[in-house]
């Protein structure tokens, strides 16, 4: 989004913010902690898993990328739980002193859309949408994908 690389959460948390509406707490693997510091300001993020393979994968097709992903390093699950719950709890106390969750949004808006290689479709292909304003909008722009 506007050159900027977001994954599901990513735009979740934009169309959330076009509302009003802030992301204050996220958990997951550690490269989603990153994402979401790096999105949204001021999110309380918890890492409850690491990957263990080097890279993004970006040069990989659909299926080396299902392979590169399945590897991780997990905490357990009673000590996940117990970080979810004490940075869930500092994300809800700091909520009430600070205004923090929002992601600044700049028109106008341009999603890019790149799709890995398949079997079916041997070459990676994009799309790119534009809205003048809204994210929302830009989220239900048509899409038509061509050879990159």
């Amino acid at each position: 989004m506007n050159g900027v690389s977001i994954g599901e959460f990513g735009e979740l948390a934009m169309c959330a913010s076009e509302l009003g509406v802030r992301a204050i707490f996220g958990s997951g693997d550690h490269a989603f902690t990153k994402e979401a510091q790096a999105l949204v300001p001021g999110i309380e993020p918890v890492a409850v898993k690491w990957g263990v393979k080097p890279g993004t994968g970006e040069e990989l097709n659909e299926e080396e990328y299902a392979r590169h992903v399945t590897s991780a390093r997990h905490l357990h699950p009673v000590r996940a739980r117990q970080l979810i719950r004490e940075g869930a709890r500092r994300a809800m106390e700091r909520a009430k002193a600070e205004q923090f969750g929002i992601i600044p949004l700049t028109p106008p808006l341009k999603r890019t859309i790149v799709l890995r290689p398949t079997k079916s479709r041997p070459q990676k292909v994009a799309a790119t949408m534009e809205h003048p304003t809204s994210f929302i909008g830009v989220m239900n722009a048509r899409e038509e994908y061509k050879p990159v």
